[in-house]
């Protein structure tokens, strides 16, 4: 059995349009990073939250955004690039989702603990996708776009949440998220995986040392 792995092709479809559909949900994951910054005050008062919780709003996701990217690489070299950043995105808009209609902060700390999860994926194999996806002459514009929406996330992120929430409802900041997300589920990026790694060889044990 060759344990070679074969190079991947581009795809066929236009590179505007590769770029956007994986620069969108970049957006998102920076994005929702701040976006309930300035929206504290007001879902403190709507669920009755301590200043405690209220801090875990945050934490929740910074928190397992970073310790699980590790984890999303490696699942994505067992089951190819593409699947776990559609899994990623997936759960990424469930959970805002599940944050738009959170009626209480436990709900809410639990849905921002999954959006964390998804956004995990999301960063680091939107680029990868983006490095085999676009044709060389117009990789290093590609990454220079999405280095440039995924800081422009983080930026507009307490500007987005405090406008947001001014003019409708606090809820309304993870909603946003919904149908961008639903748009970009559907991608039709390569197929990639790394053959060296068994599928079935999932090591979980030593996850909590690598965040």
């Amino acid at each position: 059995m060759k344990q070679t792995q074969q190079a991947e092709k581009p795809r066929t479809h236009p590179a505007w349009l590769i770029i956007i559909s994986l620069s969108i949900p970049m957006f998102m994951a920076s994005l929702d990073n701040l976006v309930v910054t300035n929206a504290l005050p007001v879902i403190r008062a709507d669920l009755g939250a301590t200043l405690e919780e209220l801090t875990w709003t945050v934490n929740a996701y910074t928190l397992t955004f970073a310790s699980c990217i590790l984890m999303s690489s490696a699942l994505a070299d067992r089951f190819g690039r593409r699947s776990v950043f559609l899994l990623g995105v997936f759960i990424f808009t469930a959970s805002s989702a599940w944050c738009g209609i959170s009626d209480n902060i436990g709900a809410l700390i639990t849905a921002r603990t999954l959006q964390g999860i998804g956004g995990s994926a999301v960063m680091p194999l939107s680029l990868a996708l983006l490095s085999t996806s676009v044709p060389e002459r117009l990789r290093a514009t590609a990454i220079g776009i999405w280095g440039g929406v995924a800081g422009l996330g983080v930026a507009l992120g307490p500007l987005i949440g405090g406008a947001v929430v001014e003019g409708m409802n606090w809820h309304a900041i993870f909603w946003i998220n919904v149908p961008f997300g639903l748009l970009c589920i559907p991608w039709y990026g390569p197929r990639s995986r790394n053959p060296a790694v068994a599928p079935n060889r999932l090591i979980f044990l030593g996850w909590p040392s690598w965040g």
